[in-house]
């Protein structure tokens, strides 16, 4: 009996040297739509070797609502785009990679056989975007402000990629989207040929200043680190 109850002990204590190692336990992390899609299974991947007893809960949103979330304890932590409004004091926030945005189309579509092209060439085409409030977006009027163009009018407005890339594999839509030398660039359409139809963004990760972060978020943490380097 009495070995019983020293192995039951031992194996408690284990765990709990598992949970305080960040190496079992569960964290609650946000990411903007395309960060979720692209980067976050990068992550999770790395996540399986090092902590494959973690359990890791995905929360999509845009940058303002994930701070909302963040704020009031329903997030450990989240990686969206930098913000353009000063951070509140109860967050804080850190760089971790930049990210190539271009204006993109589906491999069929025919603006890849056109030459000689002009931003202005973009608006003749059919567009399909994430809403006003997707950085994507504010960053696609940007770029057309910058050239003096009004920006594209989206025929269809959705912040889903899945939807995006449906419309853009059947050639009729431009869009924009993360576009990288990296494992999981798109198959579904490529840039267009026009150097001035790309620009980065700023990618970092928001934490707490009022909560101490788990040993769990800690191990997410250095997962994410470990891909944000791969990505230098």
């Amino acid at each position: 009996h009495a070995r019983t109850v020293s192995i039951e002990l031992a194996a408690v204590q284990q765990t709990i040297a598992t949970v305080k190692a960040g190496m079992a336990g569960r964290i609650v992390v946000g990411a903007g739509p395309s960060l979720a899609a692209n980067v976050m299974p990068a992550v999770l991947q790395e996540l399986a070797t090092r902590s494959p007893r973690l359990q890791v809960a995905v929360v999509e949103g845009v940058v303002a609502d994930l701070m909302g979330k963040l704020q009031v304890g329903a997030l450990d932590l989240f990686i969206g785009t930098r913000s353009e409004k000063p951070v509140d004091r109860q967050l804080t926030g850190q760089p971790l990679f930049e990210d190539v945005i271009a204006v993109v189309a589906g491999r069929a579509h025919p603006i890849h056989r056109r030459r000689k092209l002009q931003l202005a060439d973009l608006l003749e085409h059919a567009w399909a975007l994430p809403d006003d409030e997707n950085s994507l977006s504010a960053g696609c009027r940007r770029l057309f402000a910058a050239a003096g163009l009004p920006p594209p009018v989206p025929e269809v407005v959705t912040n889903s990629l899945l939807c995006l890339e449906g419309l853009l594999m059947g050639g009729a839509h431009l869009s924009v989207a993360p576009f990288n030398r990296r494992p999981w660039a798109s198959e579904a359409y490529r840039p267009v040929r026009l150097d001035g139809a790309r620009w980065s963004r700023e990618i970092w990760l928001y934490t707490s200043a009022r909560r101490k972060p788990s040993p769990a978020a800690l191990a997410f943490t250095e997962g994410l680190r470990q891909v944000c380097a791969r990505l230098a």
